[in-house]
């Protein structure tokens, strides 16, 4: 946020509420899923994530 109002853009709160909003929101959620789930089974569903957001993207710029 800090970046984009450097650039002199003006900031959308119709935007930027709900986005922060979301971002507290998910807080409590990844804190429960972090806690019961073990740190071998996040590096692969991770990774995993990871992977498919990068063909999702190359897919995407291809087509």
């Amino acid at each position: 946020m800090t970046l984009f109002l450097a650039q002199g853009e003006h900031l959308n709160l119709i935007l930027f509420i709900p986005m922060c909003a979301g971002a507290l929101l998910s807080v409590p959620f990844s804190v429960f899923v972090i806690s019961v789930t073990r740190e071998d089974q996040l590096r692969v569903i991770i990774g995993a994530v990871t992977m498919l957001m990068g063909a999702l993207t190359l897919f995407k710029v291809a087509s």
